[in-house]
């Protein structure tokens, strides 16, 4: 079969063939049985994709689906809430923990230091030596 009429052939379907189109459509219809059957089983496929269900989304989907997008967020600054809560607390206990350690070692060493005063060891740390300024 030529490849002109088989194209001819298919944008028969799809498009208006002028009047030269369609006598040389017509002619070789007339001569080729392979051309008509290719026809027929083209009309027949057209027809089976007419009738067939085509797949669709449900109604409502795009609500839906911007509603279970702004559930996910609520729950990801859910979880960022109570990760930052807990830490919080953690920190607190941790620093009230630390300070009883510290209590509990001195007293038990029963040595307390002679400066609790935060100058005094601030300046007793960066007193700067004759040694380090020469």
């Amino acid at each position: 079969m030529n490849k002109r009429l088989r194209k001819l052939l298919y944008r028969s379907f799809d498009f208006p063939l002028n009047k030269r189109e369609r006598e040389r459509l017509e002619q070789a219809l007339g001569r080729s049985k392979e051309l008509v059957e290719e026809r027929r089983q083209i009309h027949l496929l057209r027809q089976q994709l007419a009738l067939a269900k085509t797949a669709e989304f449900k109604p409502q989907f795009a609500v839906r689906a911007a509603a279970k997008a702004a559930a996910m967020h609520r729950q990801q600054e859910l979880f960022y809430a109570t990760l930052f809560n807990t830490f919080r607390r953690l920190v607190a206990f941790a620093a009230v923990s630390l300070l009883i350690f510290i209590a509990c070692h001195y007293y038990q060493a029963r040595q307390w230091p002679e400066a609790l005063n935060v100058d005094d060891m601030v300046s007793m740390v960066f007193k700067p030596a004759l040694e380090d300024i020469l």
